[in-house]
């Protein structure tokens, strides 16, 4: 059997990620690495109906929380909230873009990424909370 050319990516990925402890590796680094391992992780650039970035207000910040919505097509009916990998201090909705695009047009339903605070720059549980505010504004949307 053929592994799937995303999953081979990712095993790829594995093999030149560099090897740093979390403990001594300033934050800036950290996310640049993740940035590099997810974009060897993912799939060529696509296409989808339509890309809308929009603002959600925040219980927890001055600032509203920035959205990405993805529609796969003009009749999609289902929503996907995607909160981004990084363990609450890496990634952002730019990193995740590609993989989003992938993710809506093979499920056939509108992803809405979040752009939540990350730490250190806001401890958790803040982005937490984030996720949780835009959450909320889309059930009572």
């Amino acid at each position: 059997m053929k592994i799937p050319d995303y999953t081979q990516n990712f095993l790829n990925a594995l093999k030149h990620a560099p090897d740093r402890s979390v403990l001594n590796t300033p934050i800036e680094d950290l996310r640049a690495d993740s940035v590099k391992s997810v974009a060897m992780c993912g799939v060529g650039h696509q296409d989808v109906f339509h890309v809308e970035d929009f603002y959600v207000e925040s219980s927890k910040h001055k600032n509203p929380l920035k959205s990405r919505f993805y529609l796969p097509t003009s009749d999609a009916k289902k929503l996907i909230i995607y909160i981004h990998g990084g363990g609450w201090c890496r990634g952002s909705i730019d990193t995740y873009d590609t993989h989003l695009r992938d993710m809506a047009n093979r499920t056939g339903m509108g992803v809405l990424s979040v752009e939540y605070g990350l730490a250190p720059e806001n401890p958790f549980p803040t982005g937490l909370y984030d996720v949780v505010d835009v959450y909320l504004w889309v059930k009572n949307t």
